[in-house]
C-alpha cells in the first residue's frame, strides 16, 4: 500500500478511483430508481436517445480530451486549449443537434423527438464542458479535481432520479431533468476553469479552426465508430424489435457499464504514459509495453466482476419488475462481453498514444460494419439476443486485431484519446 501511494500512477488511480467509486454508487442508485420508474418501454426510448447522442457527440467533441492532453504536454497553455474548444463547441453543437434529430426521426418510429433533442442538448453542451475540464485537469496533473467533478456529476444525477421518482414524472419531465443535470455540471466546469485560467477568447485559441477540425476529425470518426459499435443495437432495436426489448437490453447494458467504472479510473490515471513512452523514442513498442502491464489487472478485475454478475443476475427481475422479463439472460451474456470491451482499452490506447490513431480507427470501422450487418440479420429473427451475439462476435474480432497488431513504422509521436464513460 505504501508503494502504491508513493507511485504517481498509484496515487492518481486512487484519487480518480475515489471519485469514480462514489459516482459508481450514485449511478447504481440512480439507475435502480430510473429503470423501474420509467418502465421498459420508456427506458428503451431513453436508451435509444442516449445511443444516438453518444454516436453524434464525437463530432461535436472533436477529440477534446485527447488533443487537450497532448497539447498541454507540448507546452500549449490551458487557456489556449480551453478557448479553441469553446469556439468549436459553439460552431458545431447546432449541426450536431440537427444530425441527432434526423437520425432519431429515422430510427425511432412514431415518437416525438423534442424530448430527445432536450437530452442531446444537455449532453453536447454540458458534458462537453465537463469533458474539457477533465482533460485540462489531467493535462495539468491536478487529478484530484477530476474526482471532484465526478462527485458533482453523480450527485446531480441522483437528485434528478429522485425528482423523477417522487414527482411521478413523465418521460418528458425526465428529459428536462437530464438536460438540467448536464447543464449544471457543464456550468460547474466552466466556472471552475474560468476562475483558474480566465475567460476563454477566440483570439487565444492558438490553433486555426480549420486545422483543429481536420485534426479532431480523426478522433471524431474513431470515437463515433467505437461508440456506434456499442450503441448501434439500441438505435436499431426500436424499429426492429420494439421499445420494450430496447429497454430490457439497455438496462442490462447499463448494469455492465456501471460495474466497469474502476477500469475507467485505472485507464485514465495511466493515460498520458502511452503518449510519454512513445514521445521518448520508443514508438508503438514502448506504448504497447505500457498496455501489456495494464492489461493484467484489467483482466483480473473484469473477470471477477463478470463472475459476480453471472451469479446475481437472477435477482435483477426483483429490482426492475415484470416488464423487464428476460434481463437475467441479457446480464449474463453481456458480462462476458464486458471482459472483451475492457481489454480493448489498453491495446487501443497503445495505438493512439504512438501516433497510430488511423489504424485504431480502421479496426473500429471494420468491427462496426460487421456489427451493423449482424444486427440487421439477427435482430429481426431473435430480437435483443441478436444484438448481444452481434456485439460478442464483432468486439471479439476487434480485440483480436488490436492484440495481434504489429507496427512496422514507428514515428514516436502520439495523440492520446480518452476512454468513454457511460453516464446516465
Amino acid at each position: 500500500m505504501t508503494h502504491l501511494l508513493r507511485s504517481t500512477t498509484g496515487r492518481n488511480t486512487l484519487l480518480i478511483g475515489a471519485g469514480l467509486t462514489f459516482k459508481l454508487a450514485m449511478q447504481a442508485l440512480s439507475f435502480a430508481i430510473i429503470a423501474p420508474t420509467l418502465g421498459s418501454a420508456n427506458f428503451g426510448l431513453y436508451a435509444s436517445f442516449l445511443a444516438i447522442s453518444n454516436v453524434v457527440g464525437p463530432f461535436v467533441d472533436m477529440g477534446t480530451y485527447g488533443l487537450v492532453v497532448r497539447d498541454m504536454n507540448r507546452g500549449i497553455s490551458a487557456r489556449q486549449a480551453i478557448s479553441s474548444n469553446v469556439v468549436l463547441t459553439v460552431l458545431l453543437a447546432p449541426a450536431g443537434l440537427l444530425i441527432f434529430a434526423l437520425i432519431a426521426w429515422v430510427t425511432i418510429p412514431d415518437v416525438p423527438i423534442w424530448s430527445g433533442i432536450t437530452i442531446a442538448a444537455g449532453m453536447m453542451l454540458g458534458l462537453k464542458m465537463y469533458n474539457l475540464a477533465r482533460a485540462i485537469f489531467i493535462g495539468a496533473g491536478t487529478v484530484w479535481k477530476v474526482s471532484v467533478l465526478e462527485v458533482n456529476l453523480a450527485l446531480f444525477q441522483l437528485v434528478a432520479a429522485l425528482a423523477l421518482r417522487y414527482l411521478a414524472g413523465t418521460f418528458n419531465m425526465w428529459a428536462t431533468l437530464v438536460f438540467i443535470q448536464n447543464a449544471l455540471i457543464g456550468l460547474v466546469a466552466v466556472v471552475w476553469l474560468t476562475r483558474l485560467y480566465g475567460l476563454p477568447h477566440p483570439h487565444l485559441s492558438g490553433v486555426p479552426i480549420i486545422s483543429r477540425v481536420r485534426e479532431g476529425l480523426h478522433f471524431a470518426v474513431s470515437g463515433a465508430a467505437g461508440t456506434l459499435g456499442s450503441e448501434a443495437d439500441k438505435m436499431l432495436l426500436p424499429r426492429l424489435a420494439g421499445l420494450e426489448s430496447t429497454g430490457l437490453y439497455g438496462a442490462a447494458q447499463r448494469i455492465i457499464a456501471v460495474s466497469a467504472v474502476p477500469i475507467t479510473a485505472l485507464s485514465t490515471s495511466v493515460y498520458s504514459r502511452y503518449f510519454s513512452a512513445a514521445e521518448a523514442g520508443g514508438g508503438y513498442a514502448a506504448s504497447r509495453c505500457v498496455a501489456n502491464r495494464i492489461a493484467l489487472p484489467i483482466l483480473a478485475y473484469s473477470a471477477t466482476v463478470a463472475a459476480v454478475l453471472w451469479l446475481v443476475a437472477p435477482y435483477a427481475l426483483l429490482l426492475f419488475g415484470p416488464s423487464y422479463s428476460g434481463i437475467e439472460t441479457a446480464i449474463r451474456l453481456l458480462a462476458v462481453l464486458s471482459i472483451i470491451l475492457a481489454l480493448q482499452l489498453p491495446f487501443g490506447d497503445a495505438l493512439t498514444g504512438s501516433g497510430n490513431q488511423h489504424i485504431r480507427t480502421r479496426y473500429q470501422i471494420g468491427a462496426l460494419v460487421l456489427n451493423l450487418l449482424l444486427n440487421l440479420l439477427l435482430v429481426p429473427l431473435i430480437g435483443w439476443l441478436g444484438a448481444v451475439y452481434a456485439a460478442l462476435i464483432s468486439q471479439t474480432l476487434f480485440l483480436a486485431a488490436l492484440f495481434f497488431h504489429h507496427d512496422r513504422k514507428e514515428d514516436g509521436h502520439g495523440n492520446p484519446t480518452p476512454p468513454r464513460s457511460s453516464d446516465l
